[in-house]
């Protein structure tokens, strides 16, 4: 169980990446291989979060099993950008979770260039954090295109990449499947985000669903 939890944790650490960088050219090698461009998604990724520009997202965690989905978590999270430049984004970010009730929690977020290299050229050379003996983590791009979604926030001609995520552990086998929708108006927008995680428990098929969507935003 600790492997399989270790290996999940370097899931989400990979989707996390795509999901900060969302680089508009993003390309699959047909290998189950990701190839990224990590200069030109760092630029694109400062030309859209420019000075002044506002969104805010929701954030919403739930079960589904045996046809019913429960939701356990549910909350927002607003960004401002208060300074943008090559070098680094800064952001005034505000988290209020919903669903337990909580408190909103206001901080800046300091995000540079240097920590966006890192991470993204980790994932481009699939050189992500070791893991023990007989774990293992792979991710393919199985489906891409252009699609115009409508959410809360708005409507917005996107391009969409579906992404199986796959951790192995002796025995055990998970796979996520992630689907990002970004605007192609605003580069590096991301404007929904699902993640259905299918698994077994006690005998039981149960889905663990991530959904994020944006709700708000002024460019």
């Amino acid at each position: 169980m600790r492997n399989l939890v270790l290996a999940m944790i370097v899931v989400t650490l990979s989707i996390g990446c795509k999901s900060n960088s969302l680089p508009t050219d993003l390309t699959g090698d047909g290998g189950g291989n990701i190839t990224i461009d990590c200069n030109k998604a760092w630029m694109d990724v400062v030309e859209g979060h420019h000075l002044g520009m506002l969104k805010e997202i929701k954030v919403v965690q739930s079960v589904t099993m045996d046809g019913a989905t429960n939701t356990n978590s549910e909350g927002t999270q607003e960004e401002e950008i208060l300074e943008s430049n090559q070098t680094k984004i800064v952001k005034k970010r505000t988290t209020t979770q919903i669903l337990p009730p909580g408190s909103p929690n206001i901080k800046n977020v300091i995000y540079t260039k240097s920590e966006f290299f890192a991470q993204c050229e980790l994932l481009g050379h699939g050189d992500l954090p070791e893991l023990p003996d007989g774990v293992s983590v792979g991710a393919e791009i199985i489906e891409q295109g252009d699609e115009t979604i409508v959410v809360e926030a708005g409507s917005f001609d996107c391009r969409f990449y579906k992404t199986k995520v796959t951790s192995t552990v002796p025995g055990q086998q998970v796979a996520a499947y992630v689907t990002h929708w970004t605007s192609k108006l605003y580069k590096g927008l991301m404007v929904k985000m699902q993640q259905r995680t299918p698994i077994v428990v006690d005998g039981k098929d149960i889905i663990l669903n991530t959904d994020i969507e944006l709700i708000n935003f002024h460019p």
